[in-house]
């Protein structure tokens, strides 16, 4: 099982492309997977085996509340009584994790058979990430 939360939050972007046909992944989509990366690496000592079979992942995006928000929304806020529909949208910040953890916590996102993805409000941003093996017979 991997387990660890990164702070911040950020979906992934659009591929760019240079004047010349050139393909790139913007700077913001890479420094957010490398976080992710290093998060996991941390939560783990740097020892994070990829796991072979199927996977389960949960990921839990906590966006931050505005700032315009007044105290009785800001409590209705953090209980889950009001959800954040706001971006980045779910398949984006499932992408940009999916990906970064390819060959990390698994050999490949193709692995994912589970996925739940939460979206709430939180104090600060920050993403909760949870990676665990299922086995055949409990699909």
């Amino acid at each position: 099982m991997v387990e660890f939360t990164v702070p911040g939050l950020h979906g992934k972007d659009r591929p760019r492309m240079t004047k010349t046909g050139h393909v790139y992944t913007p700077k913001a989509t890479q420094n957010f997977e490398e976080l992710v990366q290093f998060c996991c690496r941390r939560a783990h000592r740097g020892v994070v085996k990829p796991a072979e079979g199927p996977v389960s992942v949960t990921i839990k995006a906590y966006h931050p509340i505005p700032r315009s928000a007044p105290k009785y929304k800001r409590e209705k806020m953090l209980s889950g009584a009001l959800v954040p529909v706001t971006k980045p949208d779910a398949d984006n910040v499932i992408k940009i994790v999916l990906d970064a953890l390819n060959g990390m916590a698994y050999r490949d996102d193709k692995q994912v058979t589970v996925l739940r993805y939460l979206k709430r409000y939180a104090e600060e941003p920050a993403v909760y990430v949870r990676v665990e093996e299922v086995s055949q017979d409990a699909q």
